[in-house]
């Protein structure tokens, strides 16, 4: 979209404002005056238009450029979502692993299940140890994951829960 044109007519319409209001003041006969001051309101009513269609054009531009940032987002996200894998590591524990490979640089990572799934990349991080284990915390959802030691298993057990207990 060409915003200088609009540009252009607002201020080519200022313009003309400008040689109305100069006729006006020169004129001496009623008629053209009076019809100076019609043409006069009638180019203010266009310029408050077309600086209204201006407004409106560069809004539309910043929310077209908004919706291909996020398009490129969830594209570079598709792209990437084959480097993981879904795993359960615990019962109703879900995560998704990065997959170890040789062209692989990042540290073994898991994002979180339930943002993945909203195409958003988030990491679950430690928080803090309990009594119960080491909890982790997606720092976008809030979701958290325990990690106990299950004494009569001697492995690790995933305990899912957010803010209110469940998941």
């Amino acid at each position: 979209m060409d915003f200088s044109a609009i540009g252009a007519i607002v201020s080519s319409l200022n313009a003309a404002a400008n040689i109305v209001k100069t006729g006006f003041e020169l004129g001496k006969d009623s008629a053209v005056t009076s019809r100076t001051m019609e043409l006069q309101l009638i180019l203010v009513g266009v310029i408050k238009q077309m600086s209204e269609i201006q407004t409106q054009a560069l809004a539309m531009q910043r929310r077209f450029d908004d919706l291909e940032k996020e398009n490129l987002r969830l594209q570079e996200f598709e792209m990437n979502k084959d480097q993981y894998q879904l795993q359960q590591p615990g019962p109703g524990a879900f995560v998704y692993v990065l997959k170890c490979g040789p062209d692989t640089t990042d540290p073994v990572h898991w994002l979180c299940a339930h943002c993945a799934d909203e195409k958003v990349h988030s990491i679950i991080q430690f928080a803090k140890s309990t009594r119960d284990g080491r909890v982790h915390v997606c720092p976008r959802c809030k979701g958290e994951i325990v990690v106990a030691h299950d004494p009569s298993e001697g492995s690790i057990q995933i305990v899912p829960r957010n803010r209110d207990g469940a998941w």
